[in-house]
């Protein structure tokens, strides 16, 4: 079991939809906090073991600085595109755009340490 914290930043219409779904997903095996926007991004992010996120610059720069794996699910083509390229050749995290695919990493991230634990190290290393 594993906690989840889902930012949906100033998206009010995703954020509604993820807090009504998120006790039925939760089922008792895990909490499920879900956030619009917050100041406490710092804080999420050092408390998770990996984050799973968007491309952005600042976020994925903010991940790093907190020595987190990321698995980035999407970007916008063109402008994200070398964010993507950069974290796959660091080794500071991977590109999954599928469900499953991204399913199947988050499970491995979070069910194998030394795997994990990999990606830190790499984190760290980043100059």
């Amino acid at each position: 079991a594993f906690d989840l914290a889902l930012v949906c930043g100033k998206d009010e219409t995703t954020r509604a939809r993820a807090a009504a779904l998120a006790p039925a997903l939760a089922a008792g095996r895990r909490t499920i906090k879900v956030y619009g926007f917050t100041r406490k991004m710092k804080e999420l992010i050092s408390a998770s073991a990996l984050v799973v996120s968007k491309a952005g610059p600042a976020l994925m720069c903010e991940i790093a600085a907190c020595g987190k794996p990321n698995i980035v699910a999407s970007f916008i083509p063109g402008q994200e595109k070398p964010n993507v390229e950069w974290l796959q050749r660091n080794g500071a995290g991977l590109y999954r755009p599928g469900l499953l695919e991204l399913r199947a990493a988050v499970e491995r991230m979070l069910d194998d340490e030394g795997y994990r634990r990999r990606f830190e190290e790499r984190i760290r290393c980043l100059d």
